[in-house]
């Protein structure tokens, strides 16, 4: 196995990683979120319920945007550069 192939093995198993967490941490929102939606449903009706998920989707929506810019920010993702060879400077 050459050095790149090992290299393409390890970012391919950290996206892997970072698939799963996010997956999880959506998933643990959700289940945080669900005995309050069924309390908000009965408190307030199905118009405030109705509002407060779209407001969440909107949040959530951002919030995905928001880590896909830090990802890019904290050098985690591609990195433009005047050289165009897609390699990573110091």
């Amino acid at each position: 196995m050459s050095a790149s192939e090992l290299q393409d093995n390890g970012d391919i198993a950290a996206l892997a990683k970072g698939g799963r967490t996010n997956v999880f941490g959506f998933l643990l929102r959700l289940a945080a979120r669900i005995p309050f939606l069924f309390v908000a449903g009965r408190l307030y009706g199905p118009e405030a319920l109705g509002r407060f998920a779209y407001a969440l989707l909107i949040v959530e929506f951002v919030a995905q945007l928001a880590s896909l810019g830090l990802r890019y920010e904290s050098g985690h993702g591609p990195r433009k550069t005047g050289n165009n060879s897609g390699s990573k400077t110091a």
